[in-house]
């Protein structure tokens, strides 16, 4: 998945960029608590002025309470 693009004759090829950044991190490892406690401090801090909201599990992400 990509895109190509062709102005003036010229070609701009984004998946093969993507493709090299991809090998070149390999074995890397995300420290997901560092998401986490972002997440938190976000979630936390929107609370305390009053907002409604569903606290993401997994996303970062969060979607309004509509209710």
């Amino acid at each position: 998945m990509g895109w190509s693009c062709a102005p003036h004759s010229r070609f701009c090829q984004c998946p093969a960029l993507m493709q090299r950044v991809i090998a070149g991190i390999q074995g890397l490892r995300v420290d997901v608590g560092e998401y986490q406690r972002k997440r938190d401090l976000l979630c936390e801090g929107l609370a305390a002025i009053g907002y409604q909201f569903y606290k993401p599990e997994g996303l970062l992400s969060l979607s309004k309470n509509t209710d």
